[in-house]
């Protein structure tokens, strides 16, 4: 009676697992649309659906090198709150939030591999781009029937509101186009054909958007892609090398900034310009606590002010730093200081290495692996902060998702 009863928990167990993450597969592609933040609450769920699935205790012991890194980098973010000036108004402070948030998502890492997850890849990336070009084409017809504007909200701000969301839906598209464009290349007769015109469909959205940065994800992507099936880990040795200089000299490249001539921002994108004087500020900051940095968001205290932009006709004053410095490395020099970007580096060594012990079990992981994370480097340098849940979260679940496609793949 004990053993049937020890059955049926391990069925509903699983079940329950598999059910969850399944929920997760469904609602990847209208989270991605809907701007990306539901991914926080979706790697949640997959990171559940991985700790219940799996069956045992997990010990301590068991965790690979690269989640004791960067546990180590996160705890140390949590750490210079300490001395931070921002006042998070929240019960739950933004890095304990992070911290526990990462570690429930890496519990997707233990749901065992899936062979049909190459046709649900496939599915997620094509379904995501016709959205985009649906909703491009349709004056955001299919955006503004789920998120209609609000009352008394300006219809130019809501416009923005729908722009920047399927923004962030580009970048999902760039982050998937290892994968993608790997198992589409796999698929007998048109494969091949249908990968192009997957990136041409991808390219086009990025270009119509005037989004510079999706342009050049999914450019890095393609070049690393077909490094890695030239010269198969040493093209990831490369990302990796690149992410941690990156981070590591980051205060040069702000300080850098400041040389970019005025004729040259000048013929910049409003976007651009912002970008070059927010890093060479940044860069000013480090340098007044370069070693333990200023705490974790305290570039959200940073009070410098910025008029390059216009708004009908007139400069338009706003704060140099809105939220991040669009930059990791100089988000984590400027808040966690030295000793914060040394323990980042370090969990990307620790990465190349779990990796590696991967790939020489399935040489196949190194061409869409090394794809997803050129996009991530480039998003990661170019756009977004550190810190944001979201991010950390669709990172986690695509980097979980290429591994547990192929384990099991034919």
């Amino acid at each position: 009676m004990g053993e049937v009863g020890h059955n049926q928990t391990n069925k509903v167990r699983l079940g329950f697992a598999t059910a969850a993450f399944l929920f997760v597969l469904i609602a990847f592609t209208p989270v991605a649309h809907a701007g990306g933040l539901g991914f926080a609450p979706l790697a949640v769920i997959a990171g559940l659906a991985g700790y219940i699935g799996f069956g045992r205790k997990f010990g301590f012991s068991e965790a690979p090198g690269t989640i004791i890194a960067l546990m180590a980098f996160l705890l140390w973010a949590v750490v210079t709150s300490i001395w931070s000036p921002y006042l998070d108004p929240q019960p739950i402070p933004n890095p304990i939030k992070l911290l526990l948030g990462v570690l429930l998502y890496l519990g997707i890492f233990l749901l065992p591999p899936i062979k049909w997850m190459n046709k649900a890849i496939i599915a997620i990336g094509v379904l995501g781009l016709s959205l985009l070009v649906y909703d491009f084409h349709s004056d955001f017809e299919l955006s503004k029937f789920f998120y209609p504007i609000g009352e008394g909200e300006h219809p130019v701000a809501r416009q923005n509101s729908i722009y920047q969301n399927l923004s962030h839906g580009i970048t999902v598209l760039a982050l998937l186009a290892g994968p993608v464009i790997f198992y589409l290349t796999r698929l007998r007769l048109v494969g091949p054909v249908l990968a192009v015109v997957w990136v041409l469909g991808t390219l086009y959205v990025a270009f119509i958007a005037g989004l510079a940065v999706g342009l050049l994800a999914m450019a890095m992507a393609l070049v690393f892609m077909g490094l890695a099936w030239l010269i198969k880990t040493r093209a990831i040795d490369a990302l990796i090398i690149l992410a941690a200089v990156s981070i590591l000299f980051a205060p040069l490249t702000g300080y850098a900034m400041r040389f970019v001539p005025e004729d040259m921002k000048a013929r910049m994108t409003d976007s651009w310009e912002h970008r070059v004087e927010m890093w060479a500020y940044v860069a000013e900051m480090i340098a007044q606590k370069p070693i333990l940095g200023h705490g974790f968001d305290a570039v959200r205290t940073f009070e410098r002010t910025y008029s390059g932009m216009n708004i009908d006709g007139k400069p338009w004053e706003q704060n140099i730093i809105a939220l991040h410095p669009h930059n990791a490395g100089l988000h984590i020099w400027s808040e966690t200081g030295a000793v914060g970007a040394a323990l980042a580096a370090i969990a990307l060594f620790m990465l190349n290495h779990s990796l590696k012990n991967v790939i020489k079990v399935k040489p196949d992981m190194v061409v869409p692996m090394a794809g997803f994370l050129a996009a991530a480097l480039t998003l990661c340098t170019f756009t977004y902060g550190i810190w944001q849940e979201w991010f950390w979260g669709v990172l986690i679940l695509i980097g979980a998702l290429i591994p547990m496609s192929i384990m099991n793949a034919d």
